[in-house]
């Protein structure tokens, strides 16, 4: 199975998309936390998502959420979760600090 790395960056997001959740609603934000991740282990199965903002790099939309799954692949055995963005973001105008090609 293929390993899942998550870049400083990505974590920093999860943890700030969760935390605004739940400022709302506690039950929420266990919601979006559950369709991260599993969105995340899916794409480790079945590699899917349109083209990124940068060479290299994949999108995927995470299901009954308006966020979106930035990754890349790391060799034959590592998929890397570079961002999490909110759908209403103008990411193609975002630094992509953590990739190669930024």
């Amino acid at each position: 199975m293929m390993r899942i790395v998550w870049s400083p960056r990505a974590l920093k997001d999860y943890e700030d998309i969760l935390a605004f959740i739940a400022e709302e609603s506690p039950q929420n934000a266990l919601l979006v936390e559950e369709r991260i991740l599993k969105s995340v282990a899916l794409l480790t199965n079945f590699q899917f998502g349109q083209a990124g903002p940068v060479s290299g790099t994949y999108k995927h939309l995470i299901p009954k959420s308006s966020h979106f799954i930035v990754y890349r692949f790391r060799g034959k055995d590592a998929l890397e979760i570079i961002a999490l963005v909110h759908t209403a973001r103008d990411w193609t105008l975002m630094k992509w600090i953590d990739t190669p090609d930024a």
